[in-house]
């Protein structure tokens, strides 16, 4: 997405995300695009499943509808989560951890992303997002730049999301030459700063390869080629041989009884 699509798509979600949305004509007016591409782009908004609601005019003197970003979900997330400490530490420091791999271009949605997720949190800490960082803040020091890869990452978001297969060019560290083969992607992993793609290779009986995505030097996606999940396919199945990370184990008790001497 280039620099101007994301300033146009930043200026969209800003007027959908006031108290009462805005109409198809002030967006058109806005974004100065016919009212269908405005319709065809909250539409491409919404089919991600981004919550867009279609609300009457709340002044009631027109007949024409208008559209926003409903604000119920932001106000119960604070609900449901204020009486599990772990997990409502871990929805504040997600605030923080927003836009690790943002850009200057990027770095706009990142904002409104950071805006989102505080305003669930109804209580002193309010305000813009960079409020609340001044209380929960995870660092970023090791996290590697991904600056540039823009295109092959949306692809391959695209691809993961609705099981399309791809075209991949990789290098890989034991190699000095790129090798190009179809992949089937089933899994983005975040591991120690750095993300990983877990994916089936057709050629290979469909064994699953990861790839460090900053290695991917070429990514095509094959639109008309779609594929089916392996049913037994398990991410964490993986993360031993990738990783050295093995699952949870229960650990029985043992009970010994020592015989007197």
């Amino acid at each position: 997405m280039n620099t101007k699509s994301l300033k146009e798509y930043q200026l969209l979600l800003t007027l959908l995300g006031q108290p009462y949305g805005a109409s198809i004509s002030e967006l058109s007016k806005a974004l100065q695009k016919s009212p269908r591409t405005v319709h065809r782009e909250i539409h491409a908004i919404r089919s991600i499943g981004y919550p867009i609601e279609e609300i009457s005019d709340p002044d009631g003197q027109t007949s024409s509808m208008r559209w926003r970003i409903p604000t119920e979900n932001e106000i119960q997330l604070g609900n449901y989560i204020g009486s599990i400490p772990f997990l409502e530490l871990e929805m504040r420091l997600a605030v923080s951890r927003v836009g690790r791999f943002e850009t200057s271009e990027t770095k706009p949605f990142s904002k409104i992303a950071k805006g989102k997720i505080a305003s669930g949190f109804k209580d002193p800490i309010v305000g813009p997002a960079s409020l609340g960082e001044k209380y929960f803040y995870s660092t970023r020091k090791g996290f590697k730049d991904y600056s540039g890869m823009e295109s092959i990452v949306e692809d391959l978001i695209h691809c993961l999301t609705f099981s399309i297969s791809a075209m991949v060019t990789y290098r890989s560290p034991k190699s000095d030459a790129d090798k190009r083969f179809e992949i089937e992607p089933l899994t983005i992993v975040e591991h120690q700063n750095g993300l990983y793609l877990f994916a089936a290779v057709p050629k290979h009986e469909r064994d699953i390869a990861t790839l460090a995505i900053e290695r991917i030097k070429e990514f095509e996606p094959l639109s008309n080629k779609h594929f089916e999940r392996p049913a037994t396919y398990s991410p964490k199945d993986h993360l031993s041989k990738t990783f050295g990370i093995t699952k949870d184990v229960q650990v029985l008790g043992i009970h010994l009884t020592v015989p007197p001497r």
